[in-house]
């Protein structure tokens, strides 16, 4: 699995970039990728397959291929959204699914255009401190045949910091049982903004820690984003 997850992070003027990826006992279903797109645009990908073990793991290997395969034709973001759907629908059992944010960067003009497939919302933190959450998109890729998908838009401002994730973050629970949840990792991404990205990453990392202690039972995914 380790082959699929990229093996470095790209350098992008004007971004400091920094990701955190834990397994958990079982193969999983966790996924985050860069794609460069040329023209200084680069797709940021983060998913989430329904369930764990080498069944999780193979969709894993389709949503990577397919999303590198479709990103490449240079398609609106809801039209790969469609195609990517009709795939899974035709190819996996129909008690399968996965959670998408794609989104892709202008990185001269700090843009990002994005499409949230069912996953948990894309936290953008503002050098303010305020939040907000990137939400736009539709339902996850495999439930049904013909979902119509939106796209939302976000621009990053310096100082600005966005932060991709799955439930391993959000699910961690403590020792009675209670969720971490989003807006504990909302409230740790804001007092943790000012630092770098790599900062701002272990800040969430240590808190999961503290709260969850070792009973952490899946993947868990961060990336972060700063606009410097």
């Amino acid at each position: 699995m380790e082959g699929l997850l990229p093996a470095a992070t790209p350098a992008l003027n004007g971004f400091d970039i920094a990701t955190f990826h834990e397994w958990s006992k079982d193969v999983g279903g966790d996924y985050y990728d860069f794609i460069p797109l040329g023209n200084e645009r680069w797709g940021v990908v983060i998913a989430d397959v329904e369930g764990n073990g080498m069944a999780a793991a193979l969709l894993v290997s389709a949503i990577r291929a397919s999303l590198i395969s479709l990103a490449g034709l240079e398609l609106a973001l809801r039209a790969i959204f469609r195609r990517a759907n009709g795939f899974f629908c035709h190819s996996t059992q129909n008690d399968r699914y996965v959670t998408v944010f794609y989104g892709v960067l202008d990185v001269p003009q700090r843009r990002l255009i994005y499409v949230n497939a069912g996953h948990l919302p894309a936290i953008l933190v503002r050098s303010t401190g305020t939040i907000e959450r990137l939400e736009e998109g539709g339902l996850p890729l495999g439930l049904f045949e013909d979902p119509r998908y939106y796209e939302g838009f976000a621009r990053l401002e310096t100082g600005d910091a966005l932060a991709l994730y799955t439930d391993g973050i959000t699910e961690a629970v403590d020792a009675s049982d209670e969720p971490y949840g989003l807006e504990r990792l909302c409230r740790t991404l804001q007092d943790a903004r000012a630092g770098t990205a790599a900062a701002i990453c272990r800040a969430v990392v240590d808190d999961v820690g503290r709260f969850a202690g070792d009973r952490r039972a899946d993947d868990e995914t961060l990336v972060v984003l700063k606009a410097i």
